[in-house]
C-alpha cells in the first residue's frame, strides 16, 4: 500500500528543444545567436546541440552543469503544452 501512495515522478529526458534552453530564465539569448551557435554544434561553452530532422535539441546534463540548476520537468511540461496549443490553433500554411 505504501508504494501506490509515492508520487511518482518521471523520468528526466535526454533532451531538450533548443528553444526551452534559450528561455529567459535559462541562457537567455536570442533566438538568432542560438541559431547561429546551433550550426557551430555548440550553444554555449560545454553544451552541445544535437539535430534530429529538422529539430535542434540541447542534452539536459551539460545545460544543467553550464546552468549550476536542475531543471524544473514541470516548467518544461508547461512550456512543451504552451507550445502544442500555439500550434494547434495556427492556420495550416
Amino acid at each position: 500500500m505504501l508504494g501506490s501512495m509515492r508520487r511518482r515522478t518521471k523520468p528526466k529526458p535526454a533532451t531538450v528543444p533548443l528553444l526551452y534552453a534559450i528561455e529567459p530564465h535559462l541562457l537567455d539569448i536570442g533566438r538568432r545567436k542560438a541559431y547561429e551557435q546551433a550550426r557551430e554544434g555548440e550553444l554555449v561553452d560545454g553544451v552541445p546541440v544535437i539535430r534530429v530532422g529538422n529539430s535542434s535539441r540541447v542534452p539536459v546534463a551539460p545545460l544543467e552543469r553550464v546552468l549550476g540548476i536542475e531543471l524544473d520537468l514541470d516548467d518544461l511540461e508547461r512550456w512543451l503544452a504552451r507550445r502544442a496549443d500555439t500550434k494547434s490553433r495556427s492556420p495550416a500554411a
